[in-house]
């Protein structure tokens, strides 16, 4: 049986009201933040002729088409929808937007702050620091595959060094760690290789960092965050970077005003190869 989850009634930095659902048909009504997290349902369990992906892949897109049609329908008009876990989550995100056009597209966000906190433990580790102290990560494309973990923005706090400053100093995470085929390669296969053992071992997905994302992006959006804070979340692109526009693709964005805008950057060919690569994965959806 479904468990819906749905927050009514909300003001500026507060929460009215918490409304569990066990039926999918009484959900969504006038909600103001939706957060949707990986499922497991009693379908999933059973066998069939088809591909196990392919099978996934089409449960998934029924359930989210049906979500999107729910949310059109009976959700406030200035609601938040919030796509988080560790699976097909821009295509979720993808869905939800293709299922609910009266929905401003701006209001649904996938997260990608599981890869951002795999990413930022292990410049913590190889800098001897705290995973807290390491900040802006960026996750682009796509979240439940083929990304690129960028350190452009990249900052390390307390970190020793012949540089010291207050708690608030900070230095370029690039120009701390020397060591550029360490980057290139073993920090790499890190990130991509440490949430498919976190979760082969959990059997679930990391709690912690998901909800700590969850936090970021409500506390922003409910405008309790700084606009200087770079977040990584999937979003409907509309052609920024040379990117296709119509899919969903994590890139850098911050919140002001309780809205979130994507920051500009130079994007070099490198980078702009790797995005690409992304950018055709997710268009074989």
């Amino acid at each position: 049986m479904d468990q819906q989850v749905q927050v009514i009634g909300r003001g500026p930095r507060q929460l009215h009201k918490v409304t569990v659902y066990i039926a999918l048909h009484q959900a969504f009504q006038q909600a103001h933040f939706i957060i949707l997290l990986d499922e497991s349902w009693p379908e999933d369990r059973e066998g069939g002729g088809e591909d196990e992906e392919e099978s996934k892949v089409r449960k998934v897109s029924e359930r989210y088409q049906q979500y999107g049609r729910l949310i059109d329908e009976r959700v406030h008009i200035n609601v938040a929808v919030i796509v988080a876990g560790n699976s097909l989550v821009n295509l979720k995100c993808s869905l939800l937007l293709e299922n609910a056009p009266s929905v401003d597209s701006g209001h649904f966000v996938g997260m990608a702050t599981q890869q951002e906190y795999e990413a930022r433990v292990h410049i913590a580790q190889k800098l001897s620091v705290k995973t807290a102290d390491v900040t802006d990560v960026i996750i682009w494309g796509n979240i439940s595959g083929s990304s690129h973990v960028d350190l452009q923005r990249a900052k390390v706090f307390q970190y020793e060094r012949a540089i010291w400053g207050p708690s608030d100093f900070s230095q370029p995470v690039l120009e701390i760690i020397y060591d550029r085929k360490w980057l290139q390669s073993d920090f790499l296969n890190l990130v991509s290789s440490q949430r498919a053992t976190v979760a082969s071992k959990s059997q679930r997905a990391t709690a912690i960092s998901d909800s700590n994302g969850i936090i970021a992006v409500l506390k922003a959006w409910n405008c309790n965050s700084s606009a200087k804070e770079v977040l990584s979340l999937g979003i409907l692109s509309t052609g920024r970077y040379n990117l296709p526009a119509g899919v969903v693709f994590s890139m850098q964005v911050s919140f002001q005003d309780g809205r979130w805008s994507v920051l500009s950057d130079v994007i070099g060919d490198e980078k702009r190869a790797k995005l690409q690569i992304a950018a055709d994965q997710l268009r074989e959806f």
